[in-house]
């Protein structure tokens, strides 16, 4: 199952993500299966991703009609999740579809009520930014959720919305040096050539409260529960981090974090030259090299394990190609 040298090449062609990125520096072997081979095992999704994504959908909405009206979403709004065609949900399936479904109308709509009064106030440049540069021979990727400013600053912001199960500090510390952060505010500034004042983190918590079986609690009941607390407690919820950029931030990660790393993507495309300087062992050696500390992560098992416990034959029938390996990037 190892790729051709088509496949890399071909990988390289559809552009580079801060999520492949870090993938590659995570687990190499599980950038292989994932965005070379483009590899995803049939039937399977993710309830956090697909709540996330269907929040961030919302927060579009609602940003969009604040910035032009002045009045963002009023209401709670269902949305609809993007299943991917191989996938079958049981009957619980969708009732936990149903219940996701009116958590991330919910949630949104706290949301924009808790941040009403300073929303209001910022000045929305720029909703689902788009952004593609060229650096090194790469094509790299991004969306950025929100850029906005408050009235009379200089610099503009980059606000990045995330879903989270937990909002304790511990967890907040790495944050000022996180990857993805770093790597819009410098592609801002390639594109635009304006350096950002520096990168908000809109934090939203997805409630953890466990349904009453026993009492018969409807999915209704359930969400009307969940909503009485964020009610209650909106801060338990909400939190929006702000990282402040120094003048050197953007130069330090670009020399001590990015070149590294794409130093490396360029010497697996090298690789792909039949006559270049790697002979098919050092090929192999940045293909398949594997971190096993990442074969469970935050509780979840790797989808590629059996894959990669066995022979990688032996389960690969589980296995379909992706169309795409940002779809993300090219949601309509």
């Amino acid at each position: 199952m190892l790729p051709t040298n088509q496949n890399i090449q071909l990988s390289f062609d559809e552009g580079l993500t801060q999520s492949e990125i870090m993938e590659r520096c995570n687990c190499p072997r599980k950038h292989m299966f994932r965005y070379i081979l483009q590899l995803k095992k049939q039937g399977s999704f993710s309830w956090a991703l697909l709540t996330g994504g269907a929040v961030h959908k919302l927060l579009e909405l609602h940003y969009k009609l604040l910035q032009r009206t002045g009045k963002g979403l009023e209401e709670p709004k269902a949305i609809e999740f993007d299943f991917e065609p191989d996938v079958i949900l049981s009957p619980e399936d969708h009732e936990t579809c149903h219940y996701w479904q009116l958590v991330a109308g919910m949630l949104v709509y706290r949301h924009n009520i808790y941040y009403e009064e300073i929303d209001k106030k910022l000045d929305i440049l720029n909703v689902e930014v788009p952004i593609d540069i060229e650096y090194r021979g790469f094509k790299l990727r991004g969306m950025i959720d929100l850029v906005a400013e408050s009235p009379g600053k200089v610099k503009p912001w980059i606000t990045d919305h995330k879903t989270t199960a937990d909002l304790n500090d511990i967890r907040m510390e790495g944050w000022q040096y996180r990857f993805q952060f770093l790597f819009y505010a410098w592609m801002w500034t390639k594109m635009t050539g304006q350096r950002p004042s520096g990168t908000m983190t809109n934090l939203i918590k997805k409630p953890q409260e466990r349904r009453s079986t026993k009492r018969g609690e409807s999915v209704e009941d359930f969400c009307r529960r969940i909503d009485y607390n964020i009610m209650a407690n909106p801060s338990e919820f909400f939190k929006r981090e702000w990282i402040p950029l120094d003048d050197a931030m953007l130069e330090r990660f670009e020399r001590y974090t990015l070149d590294p790393v794409l130093t490396q993507f360029q010497m697996l495309q090298e690789a792909t030259d039949e006559n270049g300087r790697f002979n098919q062992q050092e090929k192999e050696a940045l293909l398949l090299t594997p971190n096993t500390d990442h074969c469970t992560y935050w509780n979840v098992k790797c989808e590629f394990m059996d894959l990669c416990k066995n022979n990688f034959e032996d389960y690969a029938m589980e296995f379909i190609k992706k169309h795409t390996k940002h779809p993300e990037l090219n949601r309509n």
